[in-house]
């Protein structure tokens, strides 16, 4: 992204730390791989000098023409603000006519400054799937924001890649929480190239896990949760369920030709 002291060395540990949850390679020196290992990535270097609007914009643009899957997004506005009408129309083109007319999944952090999501922010917007954070007790961090808005949970990371072949132990935040969400979800549509991004979007907040520690209203939302914490386990379950395995006594009786075009032989099953 950018360096502080205004250098041009490369210094994004940011960036390159958010890239490395959501698709660190499993093959490294690192001790560590990301959530979606094997998918691509589109750098786009958005803040840093002149922080305008049309950079967001123009980031919004570049992804869509270069295909992009899925957005993250590890940043935002630290005070309330309504979207800014071209930001909100770049967003919409994407979730609505990006890949193809299926939708590009736009992943946004909730925000660091521990306040009530309001009307009007990025948050709100029906086209973002916007994740608070979770610390590693499963209860949300002391600075999460939250809110009506928020869709999902997930861990925040201290853990990951940085510049120049390093690693750091200092990341953390909401910027942490969405790549989480956002590396799951470049594995479902690399699986699931035909999925749309509506269809996404209810896939994870139907297979997310409600938090035990709080009660979750009548529509299964949380503040703090949102629809709940995401789970790989349940969307691997709802994707690709385990076909339970027929007893082998009802197949005995059968003529042995039969057998040879029979549900009896799959005595073996194994996710793809």
């Amino acid at each position: 992204m950018y360096c502080y002291d205004g250098s041009e060395d490369i210094c994004d540990v940011h960036g390159t730390a958010v890239s490395g949850i959501a698709m660190a390679e499993a093959n490294n020196d690192f001790g560590m791989v990301g959530l979606c290992p094997a998918c691509s990535l589109i750098p786009i270097r958005m803040l840093g000098g002149n922080d305008l609007l049309s950079n967001d914009v123009r980031s919004f643009a570049h992804a869509i023409a270069e295909g992009a899957s899925v957005i993250n997004n590890s940043w935002g506005y630290s005070q309330p603000m309504p979207v800014p009408t071209p930001l909100q129309e770049t967003i919409q083109e994407a979730y609505h006519q990006g890949r193809d007319g299926k939708g590009i999944a736009i992943i946004f952090a909730a925000g660091n400054e521990d306040r009530e999501l309001e009307e009007g922010e990025l948050c709100s917007l029906e086209e973002i799937l916007c994740i608070s954070a979770i610390d590693s007790y499963g209860r949300p961090t002391s600075y999460t924001n939250f809110g009506s808005y928020t869709d999902l949970a997930a861990p925040s990371a201290t853990v990951s890649i940085a510049p120049q072949e390093s690693t750091t132990i200092h990341f953390g935040g909401t910027s942490a929480a969405a790549p989480v969400v956002s590396g799951i979800a470049g594995w479902v549509l690399a699986k699931e190239p035909d999925m749309s991004a509506p269809e996404l979007y209810s896939l994870l907040r139907e297979t997310a896990l409600p938090s035990p520690l709080v009660q979750h209203d009548e529509q299964g939302h949380h503040p703090f949760y949102g629809y709940g914490v995401i789970s790989i386990q349940n969307l691997l379950d709802t994707l690709y369920p385990i076909q339970e395995e027929l007893p082998k006594q009802s197949c005995t009786h059968l003529p042995f030709g039969y057998f040879l075009f029979s549900p009896c032989l799959l005595f073996l099953y194994r996710r793809r």
